[in-house]
């Protein structure tokens, strides 16, 4: 009887509008405006939570653009008598999920509601997924990315609402409906650059900003130089040696050649793997040690490490158009037009996986600059920290000394592990 009633409903609604399905249950939405609905209860990390479905317009710029539905979540906070104003939580990406649980804080819903809106091209009914793309022989393989956006297109998805832009409407719009005069912002990784051009285009909205790990808009682009430096940094410390930078980064560089000259493994992929392998400071000493063995001709430990990280990279839920696109929404493309250090090839090799060379005209680019609104932000850095190495945010940025902490021996992604007690705290004596 209910199905019954919602084709029903649907039939009524859509007469005027194309037909909007839940992107879980695969039913019809009987709605045909843009809005939050279908509020259900249910869990979130343990906690009570409220799950809506936001209608959204795939892109905002286009009059009588379809409408796509979002997964919200909104967990109410503890003090039902609270005053202080609730956090919006972005996570990382993009191409990943935004309804993870790493930043959500739970000593933060004593005082604050905290809402996560899903990332669209990843969460809800578009998921920008690309098969072809989860082949380690195919993962920079240019003309791949472009049929995978060509399959798009002829699925009728409009691309250019894929965009960090759009995403931005995406959270004014909850904050319209939810009817808070000011929101709040948590942010971690890609999750800061979706709230520095929310901060900006909506400044009289935000009351609180606190990135961890964030990027600067105006410099998103990894910086080879300071690459090399958080590299050298790094080793320095846990390999308790004295060699000089050029020491260090020339043992980097021999153990990518080295590998280069191997045929049977993808070198992009696996510049990519030693990146990885330095996000976090528990895996970085078990790396340091395999690569001290290879450097003396065995390379059974590396080639053990590698092979546990394609298993993992090949098993990952990443969407790989998501990321073509909300990359191509900003100039994020480097010219370096020599390699000549560990860090240039680490560029290069990131570059030439997460930044294919599919182009839209050049009118579609955006470069875009903005300065951070800097008023009740603080930011959270890493010192061992090679996705967001601190330097460059504070070159990019000019920060209030006052305004942000680099946490001692922290990678990508300690924050939320090793210096999970400490990020709580400084949440808490800032929110």
């Amino acid at each position: 009887m209910r199905k019954i009633l919602l084709i029903l409903l649907c039939f009524l609604f859509v007469t005027s509008s194309a037909q909007v399905y839940h992107y879980k249950t695969g039913e019809c939405i009987a709605h045909s405006k843009v809005g939050l609905y279908n509020k259900n209860m249910g869990v979130f990390a343990n906690y009570s939570a409220e799950y809506y479905i936001l209608l959204t317009p795939e892109n905002h710029k286009v009059t009588n653009s379809r409408l796509i539905n979002i997964p919200v979540i909104r967990i109410k906070s503890s003090n039902t008598n609270t005053t202080k104003t609730p956090i919006f939580i972005l996570h990382g990406g993009p191409g990943q999920s935004n309804l993870q649980k790493q930043l959500l804080f739970g000593d933060l819903l004593s005082k604050h509601d905290v809402i996560i809106i899903g990332y669209r091209g990843v969460d809800g009914q578009v998921c920008l997924k690309c098969s072809n793309q989860h082949s380690e022989n195919e993962c920079n393989n240019v003309v791949n990315a472009d049929s995978c956006i060509a399959n798009f297109q002829n699925n009728n998805i409009d691309i250019k609402g894929y965009t960090v832009t759009n995403m931005l409407e995406d959270i004014e719009l909850v904050r319209k409906y939810f009817k808070y005069s000011k929101i709040s912002l948590l942010a971690f990784s890609f999750g800061t650059v979706v709230a520095q051009e929310y901060a900006y285009n909506y400044q009289q909205y935000v009351d609180k900003q606190l990135y961890i790990a964030p990027r600067a808009v105006s410099d998103i682009n990894i910086d080879a130089e300071i690459l090399n430096t958080q590299l050298c940094k790094l080793f320095r410390y846990y390999n308790k040696t004295s060699d000089t930078d050029e020491e260090i980064l020339n043992k980097i560089e021999t153990l990518l050649y080295n590998f280069k000259q191997q045929t049977n493994i993808n070198f992009n992929l696996f510049v990519l793997f030693i990146f990885n392998q330095l996000y976090t400071t528990n895996s970085i000493p078990t790396f340091i040690d395999a690569i001290k063995m290879s450097n003396n001709g065995e390379f059974s430990k590396i080639n053990s490490l590698y092979n546990k990280y394609i298993k993992k990279y090949n098993a990952s839920n990443i969407a790989w158009g998501d990321i073509f696109l909300k990359k191509q929404d900003r100039k994020h493309f480097n010219t370096h037009n020599s390699i000549n250090t560990a860090g240039d090839l680490f560029v290069q090799a990131v570059n030439t996986i997460y930044n294919p060379q599919y182009k839209a005209k050049a009118d579609d680019y955006k470069n875009v600059i903005i300065k951070p609104k800097t008023d009740n932000l603080f930011v959270i850095l890493g010192e061992f920290d090679v996705a967001s190495p601190p330097q460059q945010w504070i070159q990019a940025v000019q920060p209030h000394t006052e305004s942000y902490i680099i946490l001692p021996h922290t990678g990508h992604f300690d924050y939320f592990f090793e210096q999970r007690t400490k990020v709580n705290n400084i949440l808490l004596n800032f929110f």
